[in-house]
């Protein structure tokens, strides 16, 4: 049983492997092909990948130039600022979470405003 572990762990790195192979010497592989020769074949079972809802074009232009425009996800806005505001505040009501996010440089403050997650507006104030 201490094998399973390393098995699933394997196969989770192997995201494209279909096929566990076992060599006469015991060794494990995984990959795309079927076994070859005597080895001892396993199909996998992988599960299908979770579809990636596509991205309207102008959002993934905005990325591209680095620009924040209404309808970016924060995760989307954190990966293209590199990194988390340096303070925000939050608000919640029934319906819809929002935010404050501030991102401060020595030259100017940066406020985004999202709600649920998704950039609503923005504002720069230069020092």
């Amino acid at each position: 049983m201490k094998i399973l572990p390393v098995v699933l762990a394997l196969a989770a790195c192997s995201a494209h492997a279909q096929f566990k192979c076992t060599g006469k010497d015991g060794a494990v592989s995984f990959q795309d092909a079927p076994c070859a020769g005597q080895e001892r074949a396993e199909k996998l079972a992988l599960p299908a990948a979770a579809p990636t809802p596509a991205r309207p074009p102008h959002i993934l232009r905005a990325i591209a130039e680095k620009k924040i425009v209404p309808g970016m996800t924060r995760a989307e806005l954190d990966r293209m600022i590199g990194g988390p505001p340096d303070r925000f505040t939050r608000s919640m009501s029934a319906e819809v979470v929002r935010h404050q996010l501030v991102y401060a440089s020595s030259r100017r403050t940066l406020y985004v405003y999202t709600e649920d997650g998704v950039v609503v507006s923005t504002q720069e104030v230069e020092r």
